[in-house]
């Protein structure tokens, strides 16, 4: 069975990301498995948000599974997918101006760039 690792922040909207990967994991009869990485300098649980969503997608019959783990994004991200021998990974994204790509590193194009399976990017609404 195909598993899908959706990592989740909970800084934006998350109803399309949900909605996307509902329709993803239907297509594929995939597993799903959802994480959130704390900020290590500022850790707040969103335990309680997670297995909200996880009764989301066990509501339409999927097999979902959580965890929430603090360090790097892109290592814990990674080091998960891995865990869970992930098929695809699943995350949001928001779109930023020309002069904050020219600042910070985009976590998007490295994860891309080290990821050991396909990435899915979803807008947030």
């Amino acid at each position: 069975m195909q598993t899908i690792l959706l990592a989740l922040e909970f800084k934006h909207s998350i109803q399309t990301l949900v909605d996307k990967t509902l329709e993803f994991a239907q297509l594929l009869n995939a597993q799903i498995h959802l994480i959130h990485v704390q900020d290590e300098n500022n850790p707040d649980s969103k335990i309680t948000e997670l297995k909200e969503i996880q009764d989301v997608f066990v509501g339409h019959d999927f097999k979902c599974t959580i965890s929430e783990k603090s360090g790097d994004v892109i290592d814990v991200i990674l080091s998960e997918a891995a865990d869970i021998e992930a098929s695809y990974i699943i995350i949001g994204t928001r779109q930023h101006g020309r002069m904050h790509h020219l600042y910070f590193a985009n976590a998007k194009e490295v994860l891309a760039d080290l990821t050991p399976c396909p990435l899915l990017i979803v807008p947030h609404d």
